[in-house]
């Protein structure tokens, strides 16, 4: 898994941190509180980057799409990968308090990320889900957002008020509806 890993990141840009896990970093001088993102494609930690500008630190994380192919294993192998990340980000030392993030599948794995944070003691300022949803509560800050045009992950277009079962299951929950 390792070895598919550094393959899928092989041409990733940015600054190459990681010991176990490719880490690749954005702007990483900027004076704001990291994200720590954990992306699918080469091409989206560039695209955010460049769009939240220089001030803003990004770490990009790689998630599992196209590493592992099959679904019933995404879940655990999640977990771990999460443990890894945490590890990455908590030896990094770089500025506090973190904001961790990610979409889709990387998203589940952001998750894990922050709640293994958190209970080591670290301070995470918000947990950002594109297109992924906690099921179970959250205990910090979270943020939900959601494609406007996505019929497989927006519960927008399936339910008419999702948000009712957010606001009773996470700490502090926020979202919103993205284009795209």
């Amino acid at each position: 898994m390792f070895r598919r890993f550094e393959m899928a990141a092989a041409h990733w840009q940015g600054v190459r941190f990681g010991q176990n896990l490719p880490v690749f970093g954005f702007n990483i001088h900027g004076a704001l509180p990291p994200i720590f993102w954990c992306f699918n494609g080469a091409h989206e930690p560039v695209e955010m980057a460049r769009e939240i500008g220089k001030d803003q630190p990004v770490y990009a994380l790689r998630s599992l799409n196209g590493i592992v192919p099959e679904k019933s294993l995404k879940t655990q192998l999640s977990r771990d990968v999460a443990k890894i990340y945490a590890d990455e980000i908590i030896r990094l030392q770089v500025q506090r308090p973190y904001f961790v993030g990610g979409n889709c599948q990387g998203g589940l794995i952001a998750e894990e990320i922050a709640r293994i944070l958190m209970a080591r003691g670290q301070n995470i300022s918000r947990l950002c889900l594109l297109e992924h949803t906690p099921q179970t509560p959250y205990p910090g800050r979270l943020a939900l957002f959601y494609g406007a045009l996505s019929k497989n992950y927006n519960p927008f277009l399936k339910l008419a008020t999702p948000q009712h079962l957010w606001t009773h299951m996470h700490k502090d929950v926020a979202w919103d509806i993205v284009p795209g």
